[in-house]
């Protein structure tokens, strides 16, 4: 005989997945202090500290980060909550004082840490024992100096005024700038935290809080629990119960809908982000599905109209659902059912993009053969991977000069990325149309050819998508837009193709730079929105294009650009990445280039070039 209680146990264990390799966190609260400390991990605040257990050991330090700051932060404003803590300063330290947003690398923090040599005889193997490891959420100096002086004051008996005192840095899953001292405290800006992804934790997991009870030293002050409330219990109203149960009883299985979906077996190819200096091995120069990681799976397409996204000169996107065996540790295919966006080339007959903005949707579309399409998606798919490649080698410079500067920049630096991505390879059963077998069942043969990229959230206003070009290939200079925000992402993404023509010597930088909607569209979501100014968005860009200079001379040790027909081409008349490499562009960037107040920072060292240093408003052709 099965109780009830047994029978929910079993169900709910029928669908628990498996227990996954875990590691326990001890996160306390702490404060920064100018004097030299032999432990400063002694400075905790009011006692504060969360334990965390069952959290997955696959966890980057960018969740770590949002993990700490979501539990912790809580606590330090129950500490004192008239105190108008500004929490977009915090920083998350582990125990050796690593500041854990500087850590670019989306591979696992503590995993290695938590491998052993097995005590097998003659065995080299490790293997994976569970560890616990300590981090901190430390509160800056000067904050701390300013609550010390707060508390002194006696204001603490008084509610000031809560304004908060926010700063604008904007995040990526890729890394974070600290240029904490680089915008004076007493100017009012809004603060884009870094990301906080689904927290990593396993079915089973619990929260052991541990609030060390020292009531000499603990200023948390204790409240009573607030008083029961009687549960209220409302009836239905009858009219609308009445066309409920009219609706939901006639409802019919919509066989037409089900039958435009199809669902395919997949092997997923995702991009890398790989260090330029390690690109140019010869084994790393272009995305090899051979070398790379992949996993395997399925992909359930949708065929309906309204499942189309976009219709471009030469690509469709459209949705679908990804599920990868095992999940993927991060990024797409982490998550069962994960929605991504498709992309697919198809033969242009008419006038297919222009009717699509007009809201006329097709159903077909011409595609091209499978190699062609193959070898399209493939040049996408490794434009992205040096594009990554080129915005890190960017990113780098910039934390090397900013580092190195005597003063930090008098402006905040946004923190951008390119999209989560993915070569899809699906196979299918297909008959072999010639040879000694011909007509009989060919399993596992290639079938289709799909680029799978992460949603771009749109969070613009009603009837706007919010998706914006930056900057055109065609254009060294960078779209005068109407937003202001949106205009100085573009103003910064032309100082990324400085910095990048001026560190490859002239050879490549990236253009057609476009993504996410304008920032200040997003901003006034947030201030509407509390519960996504936790989760933050930064802007997510997509289909760049790899520019590559056509003519290229080698004298000495230096490089010499000169437009001969005698010169070396870096292309040697071949296509490199795709069509949209507009090679004459980057022999025309110092004559269109317009050099902005990023390039114009001493930090940097850049050198001016171009047609001068104000925007002349050119627009996208």
């Amino acid at each position: 005989m099965r109780y009830g209680a047994q029978q929910a146990r079993w169900a709910a264990a029928a669908h628990r997945t498996p227990a996954a390799e875990t590691i326990s966190l001890e996160i306390s609260a702490i404060y920064e202090k100018g004097e030299k400390q032999k432990n400063p991990h002694s400075n905790i605040i009011g006692s504060i500290c969360e334990g965390l257990k069952d959290v997955d050991v696959q966890i980057s330090a960018q969740a770590l980060t949002s993990l700490a700051l979501a539990t912790i932060i809580p606590r330090i404003k129950a500490y004192n909550n008239l105190f108008p803590w500004c929490e977009s300063e915090f920083i998350v330290c582990d125990e050796k004082w690593v500041n854990l947003s500087t850590y670019a690398d989306m591979q696992p923090y503590f995993y290695a840490e938590c491998l052993h040599p097995s005590k097998a005889k003659n065995s080299h193997a490790v293997v994976f024992k569970t560890e616990q490891f300590a981090l901190y959420v430390v509160v800056p100096e000067k904050q701390w100096v300013e609550y010390e002086t707060f508390k002194e004051k006696g204001q603490s008996e008084a509610s000031p005024p809560r304004t908060r005192r926010l700063r604008s840095s904007i995040s990526t899953a890729g890394s974070s700038l600290a240029v904490h001292d680089a915008v004076p405290p007493p100017q009012a800006r809004l603060s884009l935290a870094a990301p906080v992804p689904q927290l990593p934790l396993t079915s089973g997991s619990a929260k052991r809080t541990h609030w060390h009870s020292d009531s000499a030293t603990s200023s948390i002050s204790t409240r009573s629990p607030p008083p029961k409330r009687t549960p209220t219990f409302a009836s239905p109203d009858r009219n609308e119960l009445k066309e409920a149960l009219k609706a939901g009883g006639a409802a019919d299985f919509d066989i037409e809908r089900e039958r435009k979906h199809r669902v395919e077996p997949v092997y997923f190819h995702p991009i890398p982000s790989v260090d330029l200096n390690q690109l140019v091995r010869r084994d790393k120069v272009a995305f090899n599905i051979c070398l790379s990681e992949s996993f395997p799976g399925t992909i359930r397409l949708d065929f309906a109209s309204d499942a189309m996204l976009g219709v471009g000169a030469f690509k469709t996107a459209q949705t679908a659902q990804l599920t990868l065996v095992p999940l993927h540790p991060s990024g797409l295919g982490s998550q069962g059912n994960d929605k991504v966006v498709i992309k697919r080339t198809y033969i242009p007959t008419g006038t297919e993009a222009a009717d699509f903005i007009l809201g006329i949707r097709n159903s077909k579309y011409m595609r091209p053969s499978l190699g062609e399409q193959a070898q399209k998606l493939y040049r996408e798919a490794n434009a992205l991977y040096w594009s990554k490649a080129l915005l890190k080698m960017m990113y780098d410079y910039i934390d090397h000069c900013v580092n190195t500067a005597a003063k930090p920049p008098p402006f905040e630096l946004p923190r951008l990325r390119f999209v989560d991505a993915g070569l899809v390879l699906a196979y299918a059963e297909r008959p072999t149309s010639s040879g000694p077998f011909s007509g009989r069942s060919n399993a596992g043969t290639l079938s289709s050819v799909y680029l799978a990229e992460e949603v771009i959230p749109s969070i613009g206003e009603e009837g706007t998508d919010g998706f914006i070009k930056f900057i055109h290939n065609a254009n060294a200079a960078p779209r005068e837009l109407d937003d202001p925000a949106a205009n100085e992402i573009a103003e910064f993404l032309s100082f990324t193709q400085h910095v990048q023509y001026t560190k490859t010597g002239g050879l490549a930088f990236l253009s057609d730079y476009q993504g996410q909607f304008p920032i200040s569209r997003l901003i006034r979501y947030i201030m509407t929105n509390c519960t996504l100014l936790m989760a933050g968005c930064p802007p997510l860009l997509t289909d760049p294009q790899v520019l590559t200079h056509p003519y290229v001379i080698n004298i000495g040790c230096c490089w010499s650009l000169m437009l001969m027909p005698l010169s070396r081409s870096v292309s040697d008349g071949e296509v490199l990445f795709s069509g949209g490499n507009v090679e004459e562009m980057v022999t025309l960037f110092e004559s269109q280039h317009i050099c902005n107040r990023f390039c114009l920072w001493p930090g940097f060292r850049l050198e001016t070039v171009g047609g001068g240093t104000e925007s002349d408003g050119e627009s996208d052709v």
